[in-house]
């Protein structure tokens, strides 16, 4: 418990840090903003124009699918604000030899070297993606209740902590053998599979991503809670 409060005191006081070093070049903190704005943006405005331009998704709803891009980028924005800095940082301090400082402070050295990788344009994918989910879930009128909020809760805290584990093992692997860029490509490819609904997948790909690779946490199976759909 000493060590969890001593991890979550250094993290706070990082990203104290990062935010003041960000407004120290005040136009480029703005217009950083500004572009996190429209890059978040990007996704739901691409499926938009994928469902209707083409038949749509078997089982979905144009609203209900904004929903879903709401609901994933609640996600990707908390994701990307708590450790949005990680490939940068570890890719760093490994190439220049660094690591051995993470080693030698009384904390653990993963829990040190994640704390220090807060990415404030974050923040905004978090406010838009309220944003689009409390707004779909009105036009959807969707019953919100504490039980769904805690299923969502529950749900993203696993999805979470699947991405940690990809962290940590990149981490590791970097550490072998120091420069493994392609390997962030294959996270990221398969993380890419979470922007659609599972049920657009082969059966055998949803097993997968269910049981094996359960993206499904992400954003698909809290979206089926709210819409009380056990499955699409």
């Amino acid at each position: 418990m000493v060590n969890i409060k001593k991890t979550l005191k250094i993290y706070l006081y990082n990203c104290k840090l990062r935010i003041h070093r960000n407004l120290q070049y005040k136009y480029d903190f703005f217009i950083g903003i500004f572009i996190s704005f429209f890059y978040a943006m990007i996704g739901p405005i691409t499926q938009y124009l994928i469902f209707t331009q083409t038949k749509g998704y078997p089982g979905w709803s144009l609203k209900q699918l904004i929903l879903f891009q709401g609901i994933l980028l609640i996600f990707t924005g908390i994701r990307n604000t708590m450790f949005g800095d990680v490939r940068p940082v570890v890719m760093d301090v490994v190439w220049k030899g660094d690591f051995d400082r993470f080693l030698l402070k009384p904390i653990s050295p993963l829990a040190n070297l994640l704390s220090g990788c807060f990415n404030f344009s974050g923040i905004i994918n978090i406010i838009i993606g309220l944003g689009v989910s409390i707004f779909m879930a009105q036009e959807l009128n969707v019953e919100i209740s504490m039980f769904k909020i805690l299923i969502i809760i529950y749900a993203m805290i696993l999805g979470m902590l699947l991405y940690i584990s990809f962290v940590i093992f990149v981490c590791g692997t970097v550490l072998i053998f120091i420069k493994i860029g392609r390997t962030w490509e294959v996270i990221d490819a398969i993380l890419k599979f979470a922007d659609y609904p599972l049920n657009l997948y082969p059966h055998v790909i949803q097993v997968i991503f269910w049981a094996i690779i359960p993206i499904g946490l992400i954003s698909y199976f809290p979206t089926l809670s709210l819409l009380d759909k056990p499955t699409v």
